[in-house]
């Protein structure tokens, strides 16, 4: 009998079919269900690699909608000027729009409802300042060609409106703030000029977060020495937490980067897990990443949570705050007062000149082993910090910075009683609110800076290191003595010290 050809090929393997044999009829019967499972195999695993053009299509347009929807909470932000008020509308009352282009006067009275509905531009003075008076018409032509129907523009006679003025802690005159409620305000301290207020505005003018996506992350992080990082997934959170979190977020736009991640991969590209210290990945995070990335610190969940209090947000806010410093920036007249002030050590790299090396400068050598040593003690702090989630959620109890000596070197010689350049580099361990500092360990040694040279190397900073971290350590438990300056011997500059292991004095801002 002559083969039979099956569909499907089956002569190519010499199958011949016999009518009468049973044995032959059921091994085409299986070589067909075979290969049937075969293509329904192959059927089904391009279907799961290609979905159909509509799932892909919903899938985008969710991501997209989420998108959107995160920009346009932020964009609520980039100016808060009202729509102009109508004609009979009272300038002066207190639920009144300001009116675009001018500006208004505040009152005890009106003050804190007015500042309560939208942030204010507000000039504190007095009639009988001259610089008040100055700045007066600067402020005017400011409010008429730059802030018009994009900012809230106020004064306040402190003369007149005591309450309000006592109330904000106005010190000098004149004062410019901007207030945004319940937040604290950020005091203006440019050039009294249309552009030095301009270029002030501008900080609190634009969005109140950017909106990323999560392929993003890791190249914004790595280029940052701080950058604050939201992410949620929109499909278990409603836009309310987000928006009750923009209003934080706008809070601090002029000081650091805050990002926000409206993707559930976000989690994942930070590095968030079960195995994190802080707690796992839930509906949203709020990270903070520092130098380029390699270290990060996740805010405690409770303090993430019910976000729609002023109670909360300022809780927000002050963990934020307390974390945003950089691992270890320079200190200069920017932000000692910020590192200098509050209950909290400063462990300070006192070096001979910048970091990066300028004119006039040493061979950046011991001065770049002092910075990579304080950095790496930074580092460690950090890692203790996370390593127990109580402290990540309390202050921050030490911050770290390096000072250019011989830039600060009058306030070096006055304060520490170390001469410069020929007594740097130099750690010390101040004290701000105790009006103390250390710079001696157990042993009664100045704190290790290494040897110095073209020998330093990342080893031996990690080493320095080790050895800061530990001392900073014995400080917090009390067990490094310190001696005491006189007031009267600093000023002449004679140290009269009670003991030998450290020694003490009055920390003042730069």
């Amino acid at each position: 009998m002559p083969p039979i050809v099956l569909r499907g090929g089956t002569a190519a393997f010499g199958v011949r079919a016999d009518p009468a044999s049973p044995a032959t009829n059921s091994c085409c019967l299986l070589f067909l269900l075979l290969l049937a499972a075969l293509l329904a195999l192959t059927i089904g695993a391009a279907t799961a690699a290609n979905p159909n053009d509509d799932d892909q299509d919903g899938d985008a347009a969710v991501d997209e909608d989420a998108f959107a929807a995160a920009s346009a909470i932020a964009a609520r932000y980039a100016g808060f000027q009202s729509d102009p008020p109508p004609a009979s509308a009272d300038p002066a009352s207190p639920s009144s729009p300001t009116p675009p282009g001018h500006v208004v006067h505040l009152t005890d009275a009106t003050y804190r409802t007015v500042t309560s509905l939208s942030p204010h531009l507000v000039m504190y003075h007095a009639p009988w300042c001259g610089h008040c008076k100055q700045l007066s018409p600067v402020l005017s032509e400011f409010t008429r060609t730059v802030a018009r129907g994009r900012l809230h523009v106020g004064k306040v006679d402190c003369d007149a409106e005591t309450a309000t003025c006592k109330a904000a802690a106005v010190r000098g005159y004149p004062t410019v703030r901007f207030v945004q409620e319940p937040f604290p305000p950020v005091e203006f301290r440019g050039r009294r000029s249309v552009e030095g207020l301009q270029a002030f505005a501008e900080r609190f003018l634009s969005p109140a977060f950017k909106t990323i996506r999560a392929s993003e992350v890791a190249s914004i992080a790595e280029a940052s020495d701080v950058a604050v990082f939201y992410v949620y997934d929109p499909k278990a959170l409603t836009s309310d937490h987000l928006t009750h979190f923009a209003s934080v977020a706008a809070s601090l736009r002029a000081d650091l980067p805050v990002y926000v991640v409206p993707d559930a991969a976000g989690f994942q590209r930070l590095g968030l897990d079960s195995s994190d210290t802080a707690t796992p990945a839930a509906a949203a995070a709020l990270v903070i990443t520092k130098d380029g990335g390699s270290d990060h610190t996740r805010c405690p969940a409770r303090t993430l949570q019910d976000l729609a209090t002023t109670a909360q947000q300022l809780a927000l806010r002050r963990w934020i705050v307390d974390n945003k410093h950089p691992l270890a920036p320079q200190l200069d007249a920017g932000n000692s007062q910020e590192l200098l002030g509050g209950d909290h050590l400063v462990v300070l790299a006192i070096v001979d000149g910048g970091v990066g090396g300028g004119e006039g400068s040493p061979p950046p050598s011991a001065t770049s082993l002092a910075v990579a040593g304080l950095r790496a003690a930074a580092r460690g702090w950090s890692r203790r910090r996370r390593a127990d989630p109580m402290k990540v959620a309390g202050r921050n109890p030490v911050r770290f910075a390096w000072l250019d000596g011989r830039e600060r070197g009058e306030y070096v010689r006055r304060m520490y009683g170390i001469d410069t350049p020929a007594g740097l580099p130099r750690f010390v361990v101040a004290s701000p609110r105790d009006e103390e500092f250390y710079e001696r360990g157990a042993d009664g040694a100045l704190f290790d800076v290494g040897g110095g040279g073209e020998s330093g190397g990342a080893g031996e900073a990690e080493a320095i290191g080790e050895k800061l971290l530990a001392n900073v350590v014995l400080v917090m438990e009390g067990k490094l003595k310190v001696c005491v300056f006189s007031v009267l011997c600093v000023c002449v500059c004679v140290c009269v010290c009670v003991c030998v292991r450290a020694r003490s004095c009055t920390c003042t801002h730069l």
